[in-house]
């Protein structure tokens, strides 16, 4: 995967420079959702300035907002803040996936239902029952 996250690392910069952020308009509905779920795998700096062009997208219905959570969330890790919509998983001292730390616990669901996101639960059992072995190596982090 690191592999491929460089070889994209110039196409997505190009794309960003030149067009922006895909709109389902401008490339469809999962051209646009691939772009988005690549940037996650980008340096830090290229996700915090893909993020606003993101919003703007998903503010007028021609982005995924589920993605931007994710982009969002990461980039809220990035910087050492807490998350605000539980997209984000760490592997922990137990080597389980646990969420990452989160802005207002007691409101994730209702800022995920806001969104069109399965409560927070659910989506951490079904990334635990999709990858079960993902904390097994030291020093991963599990991301959707």
């Amino acid at each position: 995967m690191v592999d491929a996250d460089r070889r994209t690392a110039d196409p997505l910069k190009t794309i960003f420079n030149r067009y922006g952020v895909p709109t389902y308009d401008m490339v469809g509905v999962q051209a646009a959702k691939y772009f988005a779920v690549m940037v996650q795998h980008q340096p830090a700096e290229f996700r915090r300035a893909v993020l606003p062009k993101l919003k703007a997208n998903v503010d007028v219905g021609q982005a995924d907002p589920g993605t931007y959570a994710t982009v969002y969330d990461r980039s809220q890790r990035d910087q050492g803040k807490n998350q605000l919509y539980g997209q984000n998983f760490e592997c922990g001292a137990s080597k389980e996936f646990e969420v990452a730390p989160l802005d207002d616990p007691d409101r994730v669901n209702a800022r995920r239902a806001e969104l069109g996101l399965m409560r927070l639960g659910l989506y951490g059992r079904m990334l635990r029952l999709h990858s079960p072995d993902m904390c097994k190596s030291a020093g991963l982090t599990a991301t959707s």
